[in-house]
Formats: C-alpha cells, structure tokens, sequence
C-alpha cells in the first residue's frame, strides 16, 4: 500500500511539474514536438522521462510503467526501474502490474463515457441493466458471487453514481466480514464509504 502512494504522488508530481520544464523550440515538417500536457503545451520526451527518473530516485520507487496518450494515440510509453529489485529483474512495458484502485479512476471515465452516449444512467438502478435479479449471480471468482445479497432487497436501489461515489452502503472488502460474505452495511447513498466492492458490483 506504501509502494501505491509513493507511485501516485510520483505521478501526481510529474505531471504537476512538468509545467516548469523548458519546452521544445521547433518540430519537423510531419511531427508535433513533444507530448502535450493538459493545458495544450508541450514537453520534450527526453525532459519527462529526466523528471520521472529523478522524482523515483528522490521517493525512492522500485519500479513503474507511464503511458500518456494524446489524441487517444500513445506517444510516450515507458517502464523504469525494476519488477524485483533484489533480483535486478527490470520492469518492462508488458510485465503485469497489480494496479488496484488506480483502476477506479479508468473505470470511471469508461462509465462516463457511458453516460455521454445515453448507454447508462447514472441514477438508475444497477439492476434495470440486467435481466436476472443481481443476487443470484454467483460467477467463478469470488468476488462474483453476490448471492448474500439475497437477503437484503437495498442491493436493487444501487445505482452507478453511488457506486462511482462510494455510497453504495457496503463495506471496503468482504473478505474483512467474519464469514467473508457481501452485506449492505447502511442504506445505499446515505454515507461515502470507501468501497473496492461497491465498484466491483
């Protein structure tokens, strides 16, 4: 969980920092210079990976991937560091990363785009999108299963801002419950409460 926060706040100041770092003087004829931030200007690549190497080395990251898209084509893919330090096995750009909840933030934008389509409705039921009643969806994996949910109709009132606003009423894991199983914990969109599983419903 450490590793998680040093790598977000690395990333957080990349990108923030970035905003200092002299920009290109001049492209060639069929090719922008650089990668353009979010504001519209542009970093040299060679300036941004300088910047990522020297934020890791200073909060001391084993290992990460960056991949910055403009125009929904990539134009900046790296990894740095490495997969297992102790073994000086370098990271590369198809090794798996356990990504966690920097997942949530790309599954949310999947959502919206969703939404901007007239696909979802971000205040109707969860359940409006599928035939069978959620609770009887047992799946092969375990966070699959949503038969506990049987027992408790509030899991039909669960919507898509609820679940993108951790308000769904259940808890951060299952797997912290003395039998493991998935409860409502308080009336969905009452309170926020930090769920992985509120997301993965």
């Amino acid at each position: 969980m450490r590793s998680l926060r040093i790598v977000c706040v690395v990333m957080t100041l990349v990108i923030s920092s970035a905003c200092g770092i002299e920009q290109p003087k001049a492209a060639g004829p069929n090719q922008k210079a650089g990668i353009e931030r979010l504001d519209g200007s542009r970093i040299p690549a060679q300036a941004l990976t300088a910047k990522i190497e020297a934020l890791m080395s200073a909060a001391n990251v084993q290992g990460l991937v960056v991949a910055v898209l403009n125009d929904n084509e990539p134009v900046y893919e790296r990894a740095f560091g490495f997969a297992d330090k102790p073994n000086a096995r370098p990271l590369r750009l198809e090794t798996g990363i356990y990504g966690a909840s920097l997942s949530k933030a790309v599954f949310a934008m999947l959502v919206m785009k969703l939404v901007g389509q007239g696909l979802l409705d971000l205040d109707e039921p969860l359940q409006k999108y599928v035939d069978a009643p959620l609770c009887e969806n047992t799946g092969t994996d375990w966070h699959e299963d949503l038969t506990a949910l049987c027992d408790d109709p509030r899991y039909r009132d669960i919507t898509a801002r609820m679940a993108l606003a951790h308000t769904t009423g259940m808890p951060g894991w299952r797997w912290f419950e003395p039998d493991q199983k998935l409860r409502i914990k308080f009336e969905p969109g009452e309170r926020y409460f930090y769920s992985g599983e509120g997301m993965v419903f």
